[in-house]
């Protein structure tokens, strides 16, 4: 008898090697566990978050909230009589505020904040279910372990860069998108599975933003995507990546900007997505180069010419007139810095600015000690 522990999912193909077993083997801690017999036949019960089923029951059989390990219908109320429960949920468990743009010319923000209630099944979803499944691997936003940093350096000592973006990201992936993409994962084959799960990461028939679910869902929607450019890029070697809605393709040799524009145009009609125009380049060899933020052109990874003198002129205000440094300049500062340090930090510009930073917080800290008022 073979004791298995933490089977993810209890189906007769985890019993598939116990049929070699001959002696008795036995594991210690009684959490998550199975005891599974030579002949292939599951006995006992396994434990998945606590919560309990016969492990006779196939993958078909388990509910969401078995998954989940809670009920999402309990935790959320019911819906009223003229309201399903994804409307209900829609209406009751969001709230939508508008972000202010960063700078000018920018658009407001209109972002979905979902109840906490709300926030915990999402939370709980990305971790039992979703997290499972790894995005394509040009794919570099919204995962463990993907940054901004790592999107950037695919593209290092290129000399073409074409870039584009996605109108409208999260909106434009609408409930009946979502789930054909959901039919396609292991879960699939239970009936229920993928229609408890939309009422529960959708608001008004798309991806709000704001939702804990949205960004990994979008990698899961966009994986035949991602892949069909991916393969397309690589037969003419060039690198493509996609870091949310930022679309680059890049390559040491020239390529045809029509071609390639062409063919990206082609794949965002078949998944109705809108291609915005504004931010569609193609650099080449002598133009400087940005992604996502952090410059490429000299070789090696920076923050851009702009960030750069924007934190070089807010320390420069700040040794001018030493009462400008406060605590909301001083936060925005350690800010600029800590961007500039995960980049780059073996930056010599950088390292000039931190030492006057830290001279700057030596002589603040002296003025307050000096100005305290005595109790």
């Amino acid at each position: 008898m073979l004791r298995v522990y933490r089977p993810i999912r209890p189906t007769s193909g985890a019993c598939v090697t116990t049929d070699t077993t001959q002696d008795e083997k036995r594991l210690f801690k009684g959490q998550n566990q199975a005891i599974l017999t030579s002949d292939g036949k599951p006995l006992g019960e396994c434990r998945l978050n606590r919560v309990r089923f016969s492990c006779n029951l196939t993958f078909m059989q388990i509910k969401l909230k078995q998954v989940l390990g809670l009920d999402p219908k309990k935790i959320l109320g019911s819906a009223e009589n003229s309201l399903d429960f994804a409307e209900f949920v829609s209406s009751y468990h969001y709230r939508e505020i508008w972000l202010r743009p960063s700078r000018m010319g920018k658009k407001s923000r209109r972002i979905a904040l979902p109840s906490q209630d709300l926030l915990r099944i999402q939370r709980r979803i990305n971790a039992a279910l979703l997290l499972s499944i790894r995005p394509h691997k040009a794919a570099t936003a919204y995962y463990p372990g993907s940054s901004i940093i790592i999107n950037a350096a695919r593209h290092l000592r290129c000399r073409y860069l074409y870039k584009t973006d996605i109108s409208n990201f999260f909106s434009s992936i609408d409930k009946e998108l979502l789930e054909a993409s959901l039919r396609e994962q292991p879960f699939h084959k239970n009936p229920t599975m993928v229609d408890e799960l939309l009422p529960l990461v959708c608001k008004d028939g798309s991806l709000p933003v704001g939702a804990a679910t949205s960004a990994h869902l979008s990698n899961i929607v966009l994986k035949n995507f991602d892949r069909m450019l991916f393969e397309y890029a690589a037969k003419r070697g060039a690198v493509f990546t996609r870091y949310g809605d930022d679309i680059a393709v890049s390559s040491t040799q020239s390529f045809d900007f029509d071609e390639m524009d062409s063919f990206v145009q082609s794949a965002f009609t078949k998944y109705c997505f809108e291609q915005n125009r504004r931010k569609t380049r193609f650099l080449g060899k002598d133009s400087p180069k940005t992604i996502t933020g952090i410059s490429i052109t000299d070789g090696y990874l920076r923050p851009t010419r702009r960030f750069r003198k924007s934190c070089a002129a807010s320390v420069r205000v700040c040794e001018k007139y030493p009462s400008r440094y406060t605590i909301s300049n001083a936060a925005r500062i350690d800010g600029f810095l800590n961007f500039w340090r995960s980049v780059c930090p073996s930056d010599p510009t950088f390292r000039s600015i931190e030492e006057r930073v830290r001279r700057l917080t030596i002589v603040a800290d002296r003025d307050a000690r000096e100005n305290a008022v005595p109790f």
